[in-house]
């Protein structure tokens, strides 16, 4: 019986050494990108602060859907509520510790412009009266969203 050679060997391939590596360096990309994933997700801080915008946008968003059906309590609130989480996660300051002077103290610490501050408090307090005081003289709901979304795109340009 007499031996040949046929060809050549899978083993000595660029294929074959392709499919050996691939797993092993697919496995090291899968591992760094997680435990950067990972790094994200327990700076809480970070996360908060980067997802304040986004969550008002939503706040905002209920609030349209409110105007359009005509129910005004429900917007006031919602704008209100779109304030004070805004500033709660870009500040970072707690649920418990969410008052008008801690928020204008940090605002203060961040250097906001007093002219925003003013208008915050403004804002807040038109909100405010509007919610809980309905028989007062009060703006039109739409003046009131589009003050509230400014104010809220002012507020994220000077604490950038």
């Amino acid at each position: 019986m007499e031996l040949r050679h046929i060809g050549n060997y899978l083993y000595d391939t660029p294929l074959y050494w392709t499919l050996i590596f691939s797993p092993l360096a697919l496995f090291g990309i899968y591992f760094l990108v997680r435990r950067k994933h990972e790094q994200n997700l327990s700076d809480i801080a970070k996360m908060r602060n980067k997802k304040a915008a986004k969550i008002s946008k939503k706040r905002l968003k209920a609030a349209r859907k409110f105007i359009k059906e005509n129910k005004e309590a429900q917007v006031y609130e919602e704008l209100l509520r779109a304030l004070w989480q805004y500033m709660a996660d870009k500040l970072l300051i707690d649920q418990a510790r969410l008052t008008r002077d801690t928020v204008l103290e940090m605002l203060n610490k961040y250097s906001v412009s007093q002219e925003t501050v003013n208008k915050l408090i403004e804002v807040a307090d038109m909100c405010e009266m509007a919610q809980y005081a309905p028989t007062a003289t009060r703006i039109p709901i739409q003046e009131a969203y589009q003050q509230t979304s400014n104010l809220l795109v002012q507020l994220d340009r000077e604490l950038k």
